[in-house]
């Protein structure tokens, strides 16, 4: 048994029990979303597929961030639909999943969500320190996307509670 496994042996009435998810690591920059959604699909935890959000943004969404201009709903609306679509082949697979993506707003969580039951995607919050991520996105390979700057834009776009999340860590 993993840590993120979820026993519903005994669903409520008129349900089934679950047991595929898709699990969407997310958080500002440099919380370590990929990482830590690389370990949870790996064979010794979930045994899952890996998606890297990052490789769904556009050319000109990827662009845009380079230049330091942060991505706007408009920006993000396409990037959200085609991670959604994937949730939804994992989904329609009785597969399980691990998605990194930033889904910082609850409106970009509920397009992840739209098209598959209530209770297959789940949460998992990495809420970093402001100073620290700062830190970590500064210390990136020099040709990475995102610079550090932007990450002021991303602390005042997210809107995130922690009853929201299935699981909430701290960084």
């Amino acid at each position: 048994m993993t840590p993120f496994h979820h026993d519903e042996k005994q669903p409520s009435e008129g349900r089934t029990a679950a047991t595929h998810h898709a699990y969407v690591v997310m958080g500002i920059a440099s919380c370590g979303k990929s990482v830590i959604g690389r370990m949870l699909a790996d064979d010794s935890v979930l045994g899952c597929r890996f998606y890297e959000g990052d490789e769904y943004h556009s050319e000109e969404s990827l662009d845009k961030m380079k230049k330091g201009t942060p991505l706007t709903d408009d920006d993000r609306r396409p990037w959200l639909e085609r991670l959604s679509k994937v949730i939804f082949e994992e989904y329609q697979a009785g597969k399980t999943c691990v998605v990194a993506c930033s889904a910082l707003k609850q409106a970009y969580r509920h397009v992840l969500k739209q098209h598959v039951p209530d209770g297959y995607v789940r949460f998992i919050w990495l809420d970093i320190d402001a100073s620290l991520a700062q830190d970590r996105c500064d210390k990136r390979h020099e040709d990475h996307f995102f610079p550090s700057h932007l990450i002021a834009s991303q602390l005042s776009t997210l809107d995130m509670t922690v009853d929201e999340a299935f699981c909430h860590v701290s960084i």
